[in-house]
């Protein structure tokens, strides 16, 4: 009867032994899989942070090659409105010049008309 009541106390030590030990694994496997589910989400919101900020610097390019273009059309524009005024300017200044030469053209003109108007009555008057 002791005999049995040992040999049953043993069993039952290495039954709760054992069962420890599961327990003690199953804990020790749960903790690893909870680590490396941990680690995934960590690598995910890294990785999304990543796409997140080479999506705005590919939308801050865009935005600056833009800026840039609408500063060269303005440059641009203003350059040629700058040369069209200078244009003009020429323009109004040779129609001035060709103006002054005529009216000097026609001032020699009339005086040399008036000289020979002259000499033609000092002409007469003297025949």
């Amino acid at each position: 009867e002791v005999a049995d009541a040992e040999a049953k106390a043993v069993r039952k030590a290495a039954r709760k032994a054992a069962q420890q030990e599961a327990s003690d694994a199953g804990a020790k496997a749960a903790r690893k899989a909870a680590r490396k589910v941990a680690q995934q989400e960590v690598a995910d919101a890294e990785e999304k942070a990543s796409r997140k900020a080479a999506r705005k610097a590919a939308q801050q390019e865009v935005a600056d090659a833009e800026a840039k273009a609408v500063r060269k059309a303005a440059r641009k524009a203003a350059q040629q409105e700058a040369s069209d005024a200078g244009a003009k300017a020429a323009r109004k200044a040779a129609r001035k010049v060709a103006q002054q030469e005529v009216a000097d053209a026609e001032e020699k003109a009339s005086r040399k008309a008036a000289r020979k108007a002259a000499q033609q009555e000092v002409a007469d008057a003297e025949a």
